[in-house]
């Protein structure tokens, strides 16, 4: 039998204290983080679903555009509106900080392959017949090129549950290419595709590159407003150069042009752009990129709507399946991870339930 003294007791009654506070601790820190996670996972959600809507119009805007002057013509009085509208920005603003030779040369390398090489040629790809709707789907194979590359630029390993997601969306975007190929599409448009799906790929990993050396580094990251000024610059310098000596800058000025123009700046060259950078500061590339298997459905559904292009029930079943192909590419083992912090959250609130009762 154990003989228990007052004395016992009092002498180890604030140790029991402490270890009750240290157990409600606990429990605050976990409900904290749980509520945090669901902010912060439905701040990712709205922020992709609005990149998703103005990064799928903006091909519509432009098909209105290069219908009315050249492409390169297009793009470079779209990013003259660019420049002056971030640079009065960043005047009002004054989001500047100063940067090092290695800092510019990455910034201006991601424009020149995210602004200039993916629009220039994906806009060309038009002129050479390529539907608006096949613009938007041989566009959306970026995250295979990303996933395919993410480890070795980024870092961020590719899980069996992406490369599943990234194959389905191969396949479909091959079903479909091919049976445009048969209909009579210029083999060369498609190239022009490929080549601006690489340049945006690059600009990707490049870009999140660089955001987890600032990471680790614990550096405060440049602000976004700079960022997209210098990525603008660098584009506009690379489609005034086109537009002069491919196109004279021919220009015939219209209400619609001038519409279109503006439209493309404000909401899909600044908008869907900024967005594109700032998911990459909160999202893995991979995850990011997988956004583009949705753009192309909602592409060509506002095509559909708004250009009066049909689509065939091999293209409804190719969006389908791209469709599954990034909700799949969305499973990868962070997910998983965070379906086992839901289950401790749980857990935790358990146990305090049952403390409470106790």
């Amino acid at each position: 039998m154990v003989d228990i003294h007052v004395g016992d007791i009092v002498r180890y009654l604030p140790l029991l204290t402490g270890v009750n506070n240290l157990k409600a601790s606990l429990f605050a820190v976990c409900n904290q983080g749980r509520e945090m996670l669901a902010v912060a996972h439905s701040i990712n959600f709205s922020l992709c679903t609005v990149f998703v809507l103005m990064w799928s119009s903006g091909w519509i805007g432009s098909k209105f555009g290069v219908d009315l002057v050249g492409p390169f013509t297009f793009l470079t009085w779209r990013y003259v509106l660019v420049v002056l509208i971030l640079g009065a920005m960043l005047v009002v603003f004054k989001k500047w900080k100063s940067l090092t030779p290695a800092e510019w040369i990455r910034y201006l390398n991601i424009g020149l392959l995210s602004h200039g090489v993916y629009l220039g040629a994906s806009l060309t790809s038009m002129n050479f017949g390529i539907s608006v709707g096949m613009v938007g789907l041989v566009t959306s194979m970026q995250p295979m090129f990303t996933a395919f590359l993410a480890q070795r630029y980024t870092g961020e390993s590719t899980s069996k549950y992406q490369w599943i997601g990234v194959i389905l969306g191969i396949a479909a975007v091959l079903t479909l290419v091919i049976n445009q190929l048969t209909l009579g599409d210029s083999v060369f448009g498609y190239v022009l595709l490929v080549s601006a799906v690489l340049g945006l790929s690059f600009a990707t990993l490049i870009d999140r590159a660089g955001t987890l050396e600032k990471e680790q580094s614990n550096e405060e990251p440049t602000p976004l407003l700079q960022v997209l000024f210098i990525h603008s610059v660098a584009a506009l310098a690379f489609f005034s150069l086109f537009g002069v000596f491919l196109e004279k800058m021919e220009t015939t000025w219209s209400p619609a042009l001038i519409g279109s123009l503006a439209y493309m700046a404000i909401f899909v060259s600044i908008g869907s752009y900024g967005l594109l950078f700032l998911l990459l500061r909160r999202m893995a590339a991979v995850k990011v990129s997988s956004l583009a298997y949705l753009t192309q459905g909602t592409t060509m559904i506002m095509a559909w709507l708004l250009l009066g292009e049909t689509l065939t029930n091999i293209q409804w079943a190719g969006v389908s399946l791209a469709t599954t192909a990034v909700i799949i590419v969305q499973l990868d083992k962070v997910d998983f991870r965070t379906l086992k912090l839901r289950r401790l959250f749980r857990t935790t609130k358990s146990l305090e339930a049952s403390r409470k009762v106790a």
